[in-house]
This record gives structure tokens, sequence and C-alpha cells, in this order.
């Protein structure tokens, strides 16, 4: 049974995480130490780490990252191939999870609408001469929306690079294609309230 991962295609995607609780679990499912694998092929080569845990509920936990997300000092150590992952996937395969979505994106600040919430809080203010003030990250929360918060700071390491953190919840039935949905509906969250676009690419 073959797992479905996201393979990053897109332009700005660098990461995902999905995880949350398994309330009623259907079968009897065995907890899972902490797995890490590779998969895909450079310039879109990415891991893929997993868990499950049993506190007070089951919990699973599914990291998907390209490798060009890390500093090159600090790239992940692989603990598996990507088929130990994915048959702790199908352990768990038809049950539902009260899901966290995360997303991160790396977008080029001169790309940003100029009217977006970014742009418009990513200046430099001149306080007196020879001092200045810079806003180099924010944190947005929101209520009412599956999007529950929108963070940003800028890249330690690239000059005009910005990475945003989107988070939110849904409901989510555990399939072979659940990551490969969710990456797709985080990053809808994305294009809607940071690029200002819809998932065709036009403006709204």
């Amino acid at each position: 049974m073959a797992i479905v991962l996201p393979s990053f295609e897109d332009q700005h995607g660098e990461l995902l995480t999905v995880c949350g609780n398994i309330a009623n679990p259907k079968k009897h499912i065995k907890k899972v130490g902490t797995k890490v694998a590779r998969y895909g092929k450079p310039p879109k080569q990415a891991f893929v780490r997993g868990w499950i845990r049993d506190k007070k509920e089951l919990y699973v936990h599914v990291d998907c990252v390209l490798k060009s997300y890390f500093p090159k000092t600090d790239i992940p150590k692989t603990t598996n191939k990507k088929e130990a992952i994915f048959k702790m996937i199908e352990s768990v395969l038809g049950e539902t999870i009260e899901a966290q979505v995360s997303g991160c994106f790396k977008v080029n600040l001169k790309d940003l609408p100029s009217s977006g919430l970014i742009k418009t809080m990513y200046s430099e203010q001149t306080v007196k001469e020879g001092v200045s003030m810079k806003v180099t990250g924010s944190t947005f929360s929101l209520s009412g929306l599956p999007i529950k918060e929108i963070s940003w700071k800028e890249s330690n390491y690239e000059d005009g690079i910005i990475f945003i953190f989107i988070d939110g919840e849904t409901i989510v039935e555990i399939t072979e294609n659940y990551l490969y949905e969710m990456w797709n509906w985080i990053n809808e969250q994305f294009l809607l309230f940071i690029l200002g676009k819809v998932k065709n690419g036009k403006s709204e």
C-alpha cells in the first residue's frame, strides 16, 4: 500500500506537520518510536519523521520537510527507510484525528503583495541619526476560522527571505493520501491569506 507524501512541487512550500489525538481508536494500535527517513530526489529531496505515542490518548505525529529547509550543519540523521514510516501510518488507516496542521513557506519579500499583512509590517524606521528599528517577525492570531495562527520571521541566512508559518485545526481521516491532502489544504490557506490568491493563481 503506497502512502502519498507531499512533494513540495509548489514554489514556496518547505514543511508540513500533521498531528493529533485518536480519541476513539477502532482497533488496537501499538506505540511507535521516532523514525526519520529520506524521500524524493534533489532539489526537492525531503525527510519524513513520525511516531505514535500513548499518554492519555493515542497521539500520531508526522512531519514532512525539505532538506533545503535545514542549515547545512543541522541536516537530520535518518534512522529508517521510508517504508518503516509507511508501515506506521498503515497501522492507523481509517482512524480519525483532531489534527493540528502546520505549514512553513519560504518567500522573497519582494514577492509579497504590497498591501498584505507582512509587507505592511516589515519596515525599517530611523529613530535618530545612526539608530534604526525594524520589525523582523510577528504573530497573528485568528478566530472563527480553521486557521488559528499566522507567524513570520526574517531569515538569518538569506537577505530578503521571509519564513511564514501557518497553523490550523481540522478533523482528518487518516488515508493513504491524507498527508498530501493536508499539504494542499494548508497551501491553499497560504495562497489566500498571504499571497491573496485562490488555488488557480488569480487574485481575490
